[in-house]
């Protein structure tokens, strides 16, 4: 699914979140006040209209439980543009 969206292979795209559900679901993975932080800050100032904010899980494995990691993207016309709240599953 991630496969032109210029994200390594093993990971998965969500499909496009308001902005209301990112910072919960930011909030729910144990960013403090996510809508606080630097990297919202910056996220905020490149949002430009069309723009897709969606959640990008990344696994290290083929198998369930792998670790691996999970972050937040802005995504313009189908590529990532800017990460935000990197996310460590062990």
């Amino acid at each position: 699914m991630s496969t032109g969206m210029g994200l390594q292979d093993g990971c998965r795209v969500s499909a496009p979140l308001r902005r209301y559900e990112m910072l919960m679901y930011a909030s729910l993975g144990g960013v403090e006040e996510p809508e606080t932080q630097e990297d919202w800050f910056r996220m905020k100032a490149l949002y430009q209209i069309g723009d897709q904010y969606r959640l990008v899980s990344c696994s290290s494995g083929n198998y369930v439980g792998a670790p691996g990691y999970s972050f937040f993207g802005l995504f313009r016309e189908g590529t990532i543009i800017l990460k935000m709240f990197n996310l460590v599953h062990n």
